[in-house]
């Protein structure tokens, strides 16, 4: 039998957590998938943990590498992965038992490039909250608020034929590495089919890498996410354009609200460097004055 949708997980010391992803696989209703667990150099009890599902159900697949960040793993997995989708968890996160096959039939119904889960449920410390994405009937509109509000690669899965064509890959950074893959995928696709009542479980945790500390490195690294987000060849599509500058602004703005003065003149730096005509009218006029001045 075919695989149907591979399902890649990327792993690093999730011990504590890891059972309760695994096990909403377990109960997955879509027999004819394969869940490739990426162990990224885990020094905790991980891997025990991985090979004991691989002993009770055959859709598990472990590969050993060392750590090289989640990035590179969700690489490896697509690398490996027999499906004719590709979906992702995070392995602190979980499913519902029917969310990929019933992804899947909707993405086979339309011959979809990319099919959405509209839905997904915020799973804090003390509460749980449903947050949906609404579904607009004017296609170019719909890429542009995924895009711009949702340019994650979990809530989705993708056409492996899709993805070689365009050979699209994570960034192989300590943030972002997601949006350097779902951007340019949902500005790419033709074809999108999207699913509702069905939920992808987020974990929200204060430990997580998006709710750390920004590092001057993360501030390089964020202006090489834009330069793979645009090294693709969008045609005449201004609109693409115009939501990747859109996105651009959005997130610099966020890491200029979270960094020092110092800091924010490496990340105007990075983005001089890398785009030369690069301009910002916002506040932090002073940091951006000085990166033009001193080039970081």
């Amino acid at each position: 039998m075919s695989v149907a949708v591979s399902v890649v997980v990327p792993i690093y010391n999730r011990a504590s957590v890891l059972p309760k992803c695994l096990n909403s696989l377990c109960a997955q209703t879509l027999k004819n998938a394969e869940f490739i667990c990426i162990n990224d150099g885990s020094t905790d009890n991980s891997l025990n943990i991985l090979e004991s599902y691989t002993l009770k159900d055959a859709r598990f697949k472990i590969i050993n590498k060392a750590s090289t960040g989640a990035g590179d793993s969700r690489n490896k997995g697509i690398e490996q992965a027999q499906g004719e989708y590709i979906g992702f968890v995070d392995s602190d996160d979980w499913v519902d038992a029917d969310y990929f096959e019933k992804l899947y039939l909707h993405a086979k119904k339309k011959n979809a490039d990319i099919c959405c889960a509209l839905d997904r449920i915020d799973v804090y410390e003390n509460s749980e909250v449903i947050t949906s994405t609404p579904l607009h009937k004017d296609f170019d509109f719909m890429k542009k608020q995924l895009a711009l509000t949702a340019p994650h690669t979990v809530q989705k899965i993708f056409k492996k034929e899709f993805l070689t064509r365009y050979c699209l890959k994570y960034a192989e950074t300590a943030r972002n590495e997601d949006i350097a893959f779902a951007v340019p995928a949902i500005l790419l696709a033709k074809n999108f089919s999207f699913v509702s009542d069905v939920y992808y479980h987020y974990h929200i945790s204060m430990s997580s890498v998006s709710h750390s500390d920004i590092k001057p490195k993360d501030c390089e690294e964020l202006a090489s996410v834009f330069k793979q987000i645009t090294s693709f060849n969008y045609g005449d599509n201004k609109s693409a354009r115009d939501i990747i500058s859109a996105r651009m602004q959005c997130d610099i703005q966020y890491y200029l609200s979270r960094i020092p003065f110092k800091s924010k003149i490496k990340l105007f730096a990075a983005f001089i460097r890398t785009f030369p005509n690069f301009k910002w009218y916002g506040e932090n006029q002073c940091a951006y004055i000085m990166a033009r001045i001193f080039k970081g």
